[in-house]
């Protein structure tokens, strides 16, 4: 039976590195701007760490044993918290519009399509990797990893691509609104008569320029010369290739070199053709390397939220449509929290599943928001108020809202621990098995210092 003094030897531990984030960059000590800190750590978790992590979850295990129904169920969540979010986008463009008149002010142009995409990202882009594995871990061992990486497929080749998708889409509506806007201002004075685009001293510069040019080593000539012949393919790309080829190209590059997404179809294939076809043990060398990789997940994404919470996400300007906000934070809160765990214990109950992985379903479910939300909220320009503070305040409350959830699944009693797969608590750190080291019989050392 999962207890409180399980879960708060996970949490606590968490938050203690979390603190140690925020205090890094509230004071400063790594770099004056806390953005540079942040960045750089994010970039090793994203592009190496997780990848590693869920390569290794993935690859020693059977592939026939992988449960794709548990896709399936975080999948359809998904999707139905997708068109939910768009049914409340609607309702906020509503309130707000019926609001302004009576405050007297202009009402901001209506973003259905950026409202509805902030809202899918504030309810269901959970922290399944970072925070759910060392939890699950704790609470039920570590045989309950893969499914922490099953419940992020969807998201990976589902949601994700759905999103930049309808993104992209949004950035060409308004791109076409702000030129209409701007072919109805009034035009700009034209030159002056007989006036030329040449600046006084143009033709010097331009003389000076070609004598430097042959001054130039012979590498300097080379990468300049690659320079032009890229710019040459490149602009004949831009020619030729229509903008809606271009735009497709574009997004499926993007989501193809996701590192996290090749670390998924990696783990798949090596599952598939040496784990279950050729019948080959996963090489300790291999283990060696994604556990130590992976195990450095955890505790560098931690100090990233940590450096995260100096954001100024209480700084909302007090505009007509701030009530707004705060009242979509709030929504997006409940929806995360309650609303969306509530959406996965049904289906899980529909797809039959029961102990352990459903009641890690749940917990699943309950996590708080990633920092990817922000960083695609910050990418488009929509919504970046809103995702910053629902990632501050979700992480904050993490660990009641991890207790009310095993607190209601302990009182109902619809799962119970699966005494077979129940295992104590892992070390956060290493949530898959350590990788062993072979010891001379006559060696007395029994681990490595």
């Amino acid at each position: 039976m999962s207890t409180t003094k399980d879960v708060l030897y996970v949490m606590c531990p968490l938050l203690a590195i979390i603190l140690i984030g925020f205090l890094i960059g509230r004071f400063k000590i790594f770099h004056n701007d806390f953005r540079c800190t942040l960045g750089q750590l994010n970039l090793f978790v994203f592009n190496l760490g997780i990848p590693c992590l869920v390569f290794q979850g993935l690859a020693t295990k059977d592939f026939t044993d992988l449960e794709w129904d548990y896709v399936l169920v975080f999948l359809v969540a998904r999707a139905a918290f997708g068109l939910i979010s768009f049914l409340l986008a609607a309702l906020f463009n509503v309130l707000i519009c019926a609001a302004a008149p009576i405050a007297r002010k202009k009402a901001p142009p209506c973003d259905f399509l950026g409202d509805g995409l902030t809202t899918w990202i504030g309810s269901t882009w959970m922290n399944t990797i970072i925070f759910g594995i060392p939890l699950l871990s704790a609470l039920y061992g570590p045989g309950i990893v893969v499914y922490n990486i099953l419940a992020a497929i969807s998201s990976l080749f589902f949601q994700m691509p759905t999103m930049l998708l309808l993104f992209e889409i949004r950035a060409i509506l308004v791109s076409r609104r702000k030129e209409t806007s701007d072919d109805n201002a009034p035009s700009a004075e034209l030159s002056a008569p007989g006036s030329t685009d040449t600046k006084p001293g143009e033709e010097e510069e331009q003389a000076g320029a070609n004598e430097s040019a042959s001054s130039k080593g012979y590498t300097e000539r080379v990468v300049e010369t690659v320079r032009e012949r890229y710019e040459d393919v490149r602009s004949w790309y831009l020619r030729r290739v229509p903008w809606p080829v271009r735009k497709v190209i574009s997004l499926a590059v993007h989501i193809i070199t996701n590192p996290p997404l090749i670390g998924v179809v990696a783990g798949l294939a090596y599952s598939w053709i040496f784990t279950t076809w050729a019948e080959e043990e996963y090489p300790q060398w291999l283990l060696n390397f994604t556990t130590w990789m992976g195990g450095s997940v955890t505790p560098l994404a931690a100090v990233c939220v940590g450096l995260f919470m100096n954001m100024p996400f209480f700084t909302i300007p007090r505009t007509l449509h701030a009530w707004m906000v705060w009242l979509r934070i709030f929504v997006f809160l409940i929806a995360k929290f309650i609303l969306f765990p509530l959406l996965i214990m049904g289906l899980l109950v529909a797809f039959g599943f029961d102990g352990v992985k459903a009641r890690a379903g749940v917990l699943i479910g309950a996590l708080p928001v990633a920092l990817a939300g922000f960083s695609i909220s910050k990418k488009y320009q929509v919504g970046q108020e809103e995702q910053t503070a629902c990632i501050a305040l979700g992480t904050l409350l993490m660990l009641p809202v991890t207790l009310a959830w095993l607190a209601v699944l302990d009182g109902t009693e619809i799962w119970d621990d699966d005494d077979t797969a129940f295992l104590p608590m892992m070390p956060m750190m290493m949530p898959m098995t350590m990788p062993t080291i072979p010891c001379n019989a006559t060696s007395n050392a029994t681990a490595p210092v």
